[in-house]
């Protein structure tokens, strides 16, 4: 006879697992495309930050350079000699730039890396009502550049000065309004990508949890019911041998026909064993796979937001340093030069020359902080030209000499007679190196004396600056911690001297990009030396 299987025995069908596999599929695709699109839209943001910090950057130089043209003005309009040719193109340069900024925030420009059709309708309607005070600016400073050479027209030349600073007044707070204006905009961009990207966020879940559902759940529960299913056939199967077993005397001719069916029966089971081991192995590899998605998720949302704190803090350090304090300073400097030249008795030159030098000694500080940050995001140039460097050191020694002195130190200068007259140099930087090492001396030491040496190898090209001081010094285990930024010694310093602790770090790197070194010796309680030695190109036929 032949054996049957029982009646209750279920296998998953061929379709059930088409349809598992086809949803299966369905859930992946939708999740990559969701994960693409959570790309882009980073990508989106980065781009739209970018472009945002340069616009808020062009805008806050508006009034930086309508600043610094009132100065130029007064500077012509005001001093006793005939304004020089390289302070009128100066001035013509600050207009012209002035003049390009004020078009690209308005149409774009190549140039300026600003494209067209970043402006809403609410800033076209803030410059058309800053157009008239804009052209009346710009025809005032026409005028004076046209008056300049001629020194009988200097009365209508400061008249027409005095209407530069009046229309200037009304150009800052327009432009303040401007720049706040794109600001709210562009938080406003920020604020609907990050709504977009967590709308990406929930739908991938609700596809993870649809997934689960539709797909996972009824695979596990069809695979129940098989194993279930084949465990009842074997049990039945064991039953039959053994009534087989007991009437093989009987049914000895049905022998063969019933070892088939328990071979048949066998192959089965094995078969729904490699298929149900097929199956829990897919199921792991699904359950990894989410795993990675979601960990991926985590990832590009974690990188999202770390840009975009990172853009932002760059972007209002930035413009907030360079725009709400040098301007004010600028302006500090140039009247007091004004004053000094103009205005203030012999008696009191002595402090306005004081106010005039502090000014300039925190701009320099605000200058080393913005070279700071430009070094650190890559767009820090040094440039060189042909120049004497010893009245670069006098200036430096004046300046730092007289700090020295109100602190009783005695400050040396000494030349090496082998430095040329002529080098190609940039002035700036290394006035901006000297500035801040001579300083940290003079600061750091109470009694004793400042030693600043410089020479030249001509077989190298190097050139040696050495500041040696009797100051506190710098125990062994923080010399390499002293170049890092806003970080000193000991915390109790940055109290009892003051400073934020990057002249230091700004040397270092400033030296580094020349492709110089920078080395520090120093014995606690009794002296520190600092050398710093820099590449120097000497004219071909340089003056003995």
């Amino acid at each position: 006879m032949k054996y049957l299987l029982p009646s209750h025995a279920v296998h998953l069908p061929y379709t059930e697992i088409e349809r598992l596999r086809r949803l299966y599929m369905l859930a992946l695709g939708v999740i990559a495309l969701l994960a693409i699109m959570g790309q882009i839209a980073v990508q989106i943001v980065l781009r739209n930050d970018e472009t945002n910090a340069r616009i808020v950057n062009i805008a806050g130089r508006q009034r930086m350079l309508s600043q610094k043209l009132c100065k130029l003005a007064a500077q012509m309009s005001f001093m006793e000699q005939t304004p020089t040719s390289a302070a009128k193109e100066d001035f013509l340069a600050s207009l012209l730039l002035w003049r390009q900024s004020h078009a690209a925030l308005q149409y774009g420009d190549v140039a300026l890396k600003i494209s067209e059709g970043k402006i809403s309708d609410s800033v076209k309607a803030m410059f058309v009502r800053l157009a008239p005070t804009f052209l009346s600016m710009d025809a005032h400073c026409q005028k004076i550049l046209s008056l300049a050479s001629d020194t009988a027209q200097r009365p209508l030349m400061q008249h027409e000065a005095t209407l530069l600073f009046r229309y200037s007044n009304e150009f800052l707070p327009q432009m303040n309004a401007i720049v706040f204006r794109y600001d709210e905009e562009f938080r406003a961009s920020v604020r609907r990508l990050e709504i977009l990207e967590g709308l990406l966020f929930g739908i991938t879940l609700l596809v993870l949890f649809l997934e689960a559902a539709l797909v996972f759940r009824p695979a596990v529960k069809h695979l129940r019911a098989s194993v279930e299913a084949i465990e009842a056939t074997n049990k039945e199967l064991r039953h039959s041998n053994d009534i087989l077993v007991r009437q093989q005397a009987v049914l000895e001719d049905q022998a063969v026909e019933l070892e088939a069916i328990n071979v048949k029966s066998q192959e089965q089971y094995l078969e729904l064993e490699r298929y149900k081991t097929t199956l829990e192995q897919q199921n792991r590899e699904l359950e990894q796979h989410r795993s990675a998605l979601q960990e991926q998720m985590f990832e590009t949302e974690r990188m999202y937001n770390e840009v975009r704190l990172a853009r932002r803090a760059q972007s209002e350090f930035l413009a907030n340093l360079s725009h709400e304090v040098r301007t004010p300073l600028a302006a500090v400097i140039g009247f007091t030069e004004i004053i000094l030249a103009d205005f203030i008795t012999e008696e009191g030159k002595v402090f306005g020359n004081r106010v005039l030098q502090s000014a300039n000694m925190l701009l320099l500080l605000m200058n080393d902080l913005i070279d700071f940050a430009q070094i650190e995001a890559g767009r820090f140039e040094i440039h060189g030209e042909l120049q004497p460097i010893r009245p670069v050191i006098e200036e430096l020694s004046a300046l730092i000499g007289a700090d020295a002195r109100v602190k009783g130190l005695q400050m040396n200068v000494e030349i090496a007679p082998e430095v040329p007259k002529l080098l190609i140099f940039d002035a700036a930087r290394v006035r901006q190196i000297c500035f801040n090492l001579l300083s940290n001396a003079v600061k750091f030491t109470e009694k004793g004396r400042v030693d600043f040496r410089i020479s030249f190898n001509a077989a190298t090209g190097m050139m040696r600056f050495e500041v040696e001081d009797t100051g506190i010094g710098i125990p062994n285990e923080d010399l390499d911690r002293v170049f890092e930024p806003f970080i000193q010694q000991d915390g109790s310093q940055t109290r009892k001297y003051g400073g934020v602790g990057v002249g230091l770090a700004l040397v270092q790197r400033i030296v580094r990009l020349k492709g110089g070194t920078v080395t520090l010796t120093s014995e606690l309680g009794k002296r520190t030396l600092v050398v710093v030695e820099l590449p120097q190109e000497t004219p071909k036929e340089s003056e003995e």
